[in-house]
């Protein structure tokens, strides 16, 4: 498929930056990065019959969009700046393809391209703040159940045990592949643009707060067992079985406009 050679341009010039995001690909908080490249690829093949023949009319906000994210590359990479040099590898797959085959195809084949984004290793500054949040949410139900918990940064200590909010607690593995699918559901499943938006921020929400109650359950159930039950990686499992992926679903599956939305005019 001409669209996917295009994209591989990019990929295979800059080999060596998009190596260093599959390596990061490893770490639990990142592993859906694997996922992303093969969705990127079936959504093009399954929308391929309303690309029809891409004629290549090019695009010069398409080849200063390149400019531009090769310069970032080139910056970012004489100052050590890794993200960056992801981010623009990543950015310059959208870029090239609006350089090659111009803006009427673009609309047709934007979003598997842009959809790559998802495979850079970003975020990790927000899990201090899930931290925070998930032992403030946890601390918060506790109390209003009466049950008496005392707080001193991430550490809780209730009558059963003494708990503490640590990283694998932050729900930021889940939370950052739940962001991923969340845009794709809502990209399938909604037109509107201020849905799409507002499906994606209940996204965040929901899984923040399931986070929180997971931990919250974690605590009580500990602290009654006296730290016999969700002890050890039993609760980082447990977490995942509270994700609030198939709520979610539901939701935009409920709420579709798909099926009345009229088609864009760049996929007729």
């Amino acid at each position: 498929m001409l669209v996917l050679a295009i994209a591989a341009v990019p990929i295979v010039v800059y080999w060596g930056t998009v190596a260093s995001m599959i390596e990061s690909w490893s770490s639990e908080s990142y592993r859906h990065g694997y996922l992303i490249p093969i969705v990127c690829v079936l959504l093009l093949w399954r929308d391929r019959a309303n690309f029809g023949p891409l004629r290549l009319s090019g695009s010069w906000v398409g080849i200063a969009a390149l400019a531009l994210t090769v310069g970032a590359w080139l910056v970012a990479q004489a100052t050590a700046v890794e993200l960056v040099e992801q981010v623009s590898v990543v950015s310059m797959v959208t870029a090239f393809a609006l350089a090659v085959v111009g803006w009427q195809a673009y609309r047709r084949i934007w979003f598997p391209l842009a959809y790559l984004i998802f495979t850079v290793p970003v975020g990790a500054s927000l899990i201090p703040y899930l931290m925070d949040s998930t032992a403030t949410i946890a601390v918060g139900a506790l109390q209003s159940l009466d049950v008496p918990a005392l707080r001193e940064g991430m550490v809780v200590s209730l009558p059963g045990g003494t708990f503490e909010v640590v990283e694998a607690c932050s729900g930021f593995s889940y939370l950052n592949a739940g962001v991923a699918l969340g845009v794709l559901v809502a990209h399938l499943m909604f037109r509107a643009a201020w849905k799409q938006v507002s499906y994606v921020a209940a996204v965040v929400a929901v899984f923040i707060v399931v986070n929180g109650v997971r931990a919250f359950l974690v605590m009580f159930v500990g602290s009654l067992s006296h730290m016999r039950i969700f002890v050890g990686r039993d609760h980082l499992f447990f977490g995942w079985l509270l994700s609030a992926m198939a709520l979610m679903y539901w939701v935009a599956e409920k709420y579709s406009d798909v099926q009345t939305a009229e088609p864009a005019r760049g996929a007729e």
